[in-house]
């Protein structure tokens, strides 16, 4: 069993932010890719680290715009915030779940980045998502819900 050390990252006024243990790979057949799209930088280099200690290929995209233009490539998860220029997050996953029944056979997992309480976040799973995570950036959140789309990724990756 590995030693846990801590990953921390901090704010210029010097308050940690978030903190989490050593991360665990998970082994794939093949890399899963993620696309994060969030405007934040601080948040964009959280899960950055996060997703590619897990073994993930990741690609960030600021807004809106920039996430439609290359979602197309293929992802096996798709992270959007809500609250975004250009395109918030709402209309970004409308537009992929409209592409996915057009031109895809497959569907991404979206998984929505919100400040929003619990009710709001039941009106997006009408809009298409599948999860929330919800910020400020924690690790055990943000860990029990990807481990929780891990037999969807597992399973998609194996067809």
């Amino acid at each position: 069993m590995q030693n846990n050390q801590n990953f921390t990252k901090k704010s210029a006024s010097n308050h940690t932010l978030f903190k989490s243990p050593c991360y665990q790979p998970i082994l794939f057949l093949s890399q899963p890719k993620v696309l994060i799209v969030e405007d934040n930088q601080l948040i964009q280099y959280f899960m950055k680290t996060y997703f590619t200690k897990l073994g993930f290929q990741v690609d960030i995209a600021e807004d809106g715009l920039k996430a439609m233009d290359i979602f197309k490539s293929g992802y096996d998860l798709i992270l959007l915030d809500i609250h975004m220029p250009n395109m918030n997050g709402i209309e970004v996953a409308k537009s992929i779940r409209l592409y996915e029944k057009t031109h895809l056979g497959n569907k991404n997992i979206l998984i929505s980045i919100s400040t929003f309480d619990d009710l709001l976040i039941e009106k997006f799973k009408d809009v298409g998502f599948d999860d929330n995570y919800k910020k400020p950036a924690l690790y055990d959140d943000l860990n029990g819900i990807i481990h929780k789309w891990i037999p969807h990724l597992i399973a998609s990756k194996s067809q």
